[in-house]
């Protein structure tokens, strides 16, 4: 959730909000659906580093526009590009966690939809919409 506050804050323009947001989404989605069926995957800790990455990504571009409010930073200049390819990596994150937690195979359609609407999307919502 951290990241995703952070590209709001750094965004805050309504329509580039709703792509970044919309982006982020798909992106998680496909590698938490890839990965939870078995198409793809990375190792855990790798993707924690990746993840911790992405939030002082943000972070640096952040302190660059408290500096120069004016400036374009690349998540500024596209943030749809930054939230898909971020997206991507906490995808592999979010599976991870759903793996750990040993799910039975009959049940995974289920817990991918649930963490998908219920979770993650009703909790960007919540966040995005006020």
């Amino acid at each position: 959730m951290l990241f995703v506050i952070a590209l709001g804050l750094l965004v805050r323009r309504g329509w580039a909000v709703v792509t970044a947001a919309t982006a982020f989404t798909i992106a998680h989605s496909i590698t938490l659906v890839a990965t939870t069926l078995g198409y793809a995957g990375l190792p855990g800790r790798p993707v924690e580093a990746l993840i911790a990455l992405s939030i002082v990504f943000l972070a640096v571009e952040g302190a660059v526009v408290l500096r120069d409010p004016d400036c374009m930073t690349f998540t500024r200049r596209a943030p749809w590009l930054v939230a898909f390819a971020f997206g991507l990596i906490h995808g592999f994150g979010f599976a991870g966690a759903l793996t750990e937690i040993g799910l039975p195979r009959g049940a995974i359609a289920a817990a991918l939809l649930a963490f998908n609407l219920l979770g993650v999307e009703a909790g960007q919502n919540c966040w995005w919409w006020g």
